[in-house]
């Protein structure tokens, strides 16, 4: 019988396609993290309630709107080299599922 391959590789080229991976997730949780404080506060900010209860079901683990794979442009928008961070949609911009 085969060993079968597995993401978790003893081997170099497995470490280093493990710790790509844990790169990738760790950015992605760390910006989605800051995207939902933001957003949280815009949405105290016109008087709506946030429950406790709702905010503890948030997870930052959600990737659907991370471009993984394709091009990338390093070139950072006016937008981003002032503030640091991009604008938050509007809640009538945001497109229903």
């Amino acid at each position: 019988m085969e060993k079968e391959e597995s993401c978790i590789s003893p081997t170099a080229k497995g470490r280093k396609i493990n710790w790509a991976l844990g790169l990738v997730v760790n950015t992605v949780v760390i910006w989605n993290t800051k995207y939902m404080e933001l957003a949280l506060d815009a949405i105290k900010q016109t008087g709506k309630m946030v429950l406790d209860s709702d905010v503890q079901r948030l997870s930052p683990l959600g990737y659907e709107h991370i471009n993984i794979v394709g091009r990338y442009s390093f070139v950072l928008p006016e937008e981003i080299e002032n503030s640091g961070l991009r604008s938050l949609l509007s809640a009538d911009k945001i497109p229903a599922k």
